[in-house]
């Protein structure tokens, strides 16, 4: 699992310029672009930045936020009046994504109904709620930027490495298409990109202890918890709790009479 932490792009950079011996200046701008587009083909959960958006809802949709790269989850606050706190203390329910062909707006007159079936649609860099005027909260994924907006690269030696092989390479391509590099080498880049790629993947991939609890906790069990988006899959985590009670009246474990038997299993 990653450790949450993130190193410039420079580091990056100095990386490939060390390992080509380069002794041209590299085009910072198509640097920054090829090691974020190296991030997003990696593309685990855990390199990314959690985030959580309140954005008010006006005629039918939602301006998006301009860093999100996967989105969550949505909330909705149905009928929020401008003169409201609709960004602040509001109660919001989980919305599902809509299978309306044509997405009645149903919810436009309605605020905390819980006879409306709160949905959206995304597109065109909105979002489009099932409701005319409100609120959303948006929870999404995001890349992580430094103060002047490029892009972040865990601080992991698999992830360096593979950020700085995928830079290699594209420079590599570059050099290979004038018939500057031979293709042995070329193609030795290309395998080296390939297999530090994967290897970040598995990294980023491979979960901790802690995750892994909730991972056992969320399979192990007898009765499925398929109703968990209505609580934004906040206890799906939790272990399963099994109550047994014995028909004679007998405690199972001490067999003493009119007492059941009651025990929490982690499963």
């Amino acid at each position: 699992m990653l450790n949450g932490k993130y190193v410039s792009v420079e580091t990056i950079i100095a990386g490939a310029y060390r390992d080509l011996g380069l002794s041209d200046q590299i085009n910072f701008e198509d640097a920054v672009e090829w090691i974020g587009e190296c991030m997003e083909l990696i593309s685990v959960n855990m390199q990314y930045i959690d985030k959580v958006e309140y954005i008010r809802v006006t005629n039918f949709r939602a301006k998006l936020p301009c860093d999100l790269l996967y989105l969550t989850s949505v909330n909705g606050a149905p009928g929020c009046v401008e003169d409201e706190d609709c960004l602040g203390d509001v109660d919001y329910s989980p919305m599902r994504y809509s299978t309306d062909t044509f997405h009645h707006r149903y919810c436009s007159s309605l605020k905390n109904s819980g006879n409306c079936s709160l949905t959206y649609k995304i597109n065109d860099d909105f979002v489009f709620p099932s409701f005319e005027e409100g609120a959303i909260a948006i929870a999404y994924s995001a890349m992580p930027t430094d103060e002047r907006g490029f892009p972040m690269i865990p601080e992991d030696v698999k992830f360096r490495r593979a950020a700085t092989d995928y830079l290699k390479w594209k420079l590599g391509f570059l050099e290979w298409s004038k018939g500057k590099m031979i293709s042995q080498v070329y193609n030795a880049l290309e395998v080296e990109k390939l297999y530090s790629m994967g290897a970040a993947q598995n990294r980023g991939n491979m979960p901790s202890i802690d995750k892994m609890e909730s991972i056992k906790n969320n399979w192990l069990r007898l009765i499925p918890k398929i109703n968990d988006h209505s609580s934004n899959f906040r206890n799906t985590g939790n272990p399963e709790h099994r109550v047994l009670h014995n028909i004679s009246g007998k405690n199972l474990r001490t067999g003493r009479e009119g007492n059941t038997e009651t025990y929490s299993h982690n499963s």
